[in-house]
């Protein structure tokens, strides 16, 4: 193989390998953009969710708290259903909602 057409292949082939090399880096500057936006994406969903899933556990366990403390208050009362006191026969136990227990936050005040 003669010398010029030796040189001409190397030059050619390092302009290439030159080319290969920016085209990786400006690649890789591209995806890591792109992941870093899809890392911030999901972390922003994720705490928006995580934030509405803790109230609600909050909420739920306000609200078992509240039946806790009202079943602690008067279990005498509780043990006197069907036993023929009147107002607490089965079919007239009394149904205490949450907002009347006032463990729920979203009921509205009173009228």
């Amino acid at each position: 193989m003669n010398s010029d057409l030796k040189e001409y292949l190397d030059a050619n082939f390092a302009r290439i390998d030159e080319r290969f090399v920016e085209l990786e880096e400006r690649f890789n500057k591209g995806l890591d953009d792109r992941i870093e936006r899809a890392e911030t994406a999901l972390l922003t969903e994720f705490h928006k969710w995580a934030s509405a899933a803790d109230m609600r556990a909050k909420s739920h366990a306000l609200a078992i708290r509240a039946m806790d403390l009202e079943l602690d208050r008067s279990p005498n009362e509780f043990k006197s259903w069907g036993t023929g006191t009147p107002g607490f026969e089965p079919a007239t136990r009394p149904n205490l909602s949450l907002c009347e227990l006032g463990a729920n936050q979203s009921c509205p005040g009173p009228s």
